[in-house]
């Protein structure tokens, strides 16, 4: 597992650009104690940056990072997605 916003909001964010028919959804009941995921972007290299998560969508992934001091542990970041219906949003 890792916490790294490239491989966890940018992912999401890659996977909601290019697989239109794809859609965040809530985690579920009992899995709302981290918090919110990463918006704007991140610079990867000089002059090449990735976005993140809008606020929407950030509030729907959930992300627990180890300097948060509020728990011990050791990074975990939570991401549901589902295809949508046929003829839903896409």
């Amino acid at each position: 597992c890792t916490i790294s916003p490239l491989e966890n909001e940018a992912n999401v964010r890659f996977i909601l650009d290019k697989f239109p028919c794809m859609k965040l959804v809530e985690a579920g009941p009992g899995l709302h104690h981290g918090k919110m995921g990463l918006t704007g972007s991140i610079t990867v290299t000089e002059g090449v940056d990735v976005q993140l998560l809008s606020e929407e969508e950030a509030r729907t992934v959930q992300r627990w990072d180890p300097e948060d001091g509020e728990r011990s542990v050791m990074g975990f970041f939570i991401c549901k997605m589902q295809k949508k219906k046929e003829g839903q949003d896409m």
